[in-house]
């Protein structure tokens, strides 16, 4: 179906994110709307103040009700949350890309948009696959950001079940991540990074010390070039188109209550370059099953 915009009538949408790879998602987002016949600058007006600091999402959030825009595009779940604390009682609708939106309350508030799918059953049965000496997990999640607290606990039933040892290591600030995987007493055998966009700029020394460390790390971020071994999500690229198609059914007048939250693609990226410094060996099984593979001919640009 092909969409089309009311020409001469630019629609103002926001744009609320502190994720990093805001802005690839935006670009997907605008290359599909130009599929569906709409302009970006001429149909569509994208007020976008850049990726933010989460101190600056409730008052990011009320300027741009009170500037008069017909859409909200929140990324992550705090994003989403200010998005429509700040839209309630009015007409602007909320779109989000957010894990777990029924659990957080977006879904209760009338917005809809993309679930990024917690999927955190899964990265643990991928980190199995490593091989046989995978039985200590470090769990890593911030305190202060409930989607992470909910991935946290998805990741300790999904060790449960599998008979492997988590445990959760809570900071409060994602910088004090690093020096607590350094600090931690107990060996371990992997590091479990928790749904987060609180994570932004703290991949890099993650990472780091967990190569230092020797052991791998798995996690669901839609950002290429994080450094983890395991990453399991979805693209910048089909975020972007997803949100699209909920976008353009909100321009078309369907009300955004009506319109059903669609579940994110997921994809799983595989970093030869990361395990080779964690000292990581990945076996030919798990390699098959990846869509994309960093540090091989089948890397992607």
């Amino acid at each position: 179906m092909l969409f089309r915009g009311v020409r001469g009538l630019s629609r103002k949408v926001g744009v609320l994110s502190i994720v990093g790879s805001t802005s690839s998602i935006v670009a997907a987002m605008e290359d599909q709307l130009d599929r569906f016949g709409y302009e970006i600058g001429s149909d569509i007006e994208l007020v976008d103040p850049g990726v933010l600091e989460v101190d600056e999402l409730d008052a990011a959030a009320a300027d741009m009700v009170s500037d008069d825009v017909e859409l909200v595009l929140a990324i992550s779940t705090p994003a989403a949350l200010a998005a429509t604390a700040a839209a309630e009682g009015t007409d602007v609708g909320v779109l989000f890309i957010a894990s777990d939106p029924v659990r957080s309350g977006l879904v209760n508030a009338g917005a809809t948009g993309v679930a990024s799918a917690e999927a955190m059953e899964k990265r643990v049965e991928l980190l199995t696959m490593l091989g046989p000496d995978v039985h200590r997990l470090v769990v890593l999640e911030v305190s202060t950001d409930r989607a992470s607290k909910m991935s946290s606990l998805g990741a300790l039933l999904a060790s449960n079940e599998r008979e492997l040892a988590a445990t959760v290591v809570t900071v409060d600030d994602p910088a004090d991540a690093a020096p607590a995987l350094r600090d931690h007493p107990i060996a371990y055998d992997a590091v479990v990074l928790t749904s987060s966009a609180f994570w932004t700029g703290h991949y890099d020394d993650i990472t780091a010390e967990a190569a230092r460390q020797g052991v791998p790390v798995v996690g669901g971020i839609s950002l290429s070039g994080s450094g983890m071994v395991l990453n399991y999500a979805s693209t910048t690229e089909a975020l972007g188109e997803q949100t699209a198609q909920i976008m353009a059914s909100a321009l078309e007048g369907t009300p955004v209550s009506d319109i059903p939250v669609v579940t994110a693609r997921m994809e799983l990226t595989i970093d030869l370059l990361a395990a080779a410094r964690a000292g990581v060996d990945i076996p030919p099984d798990l390699l098959a099953r990846a869509d994309h593979i960093v540090g091989s001919d089948r890397v992607e640009p």
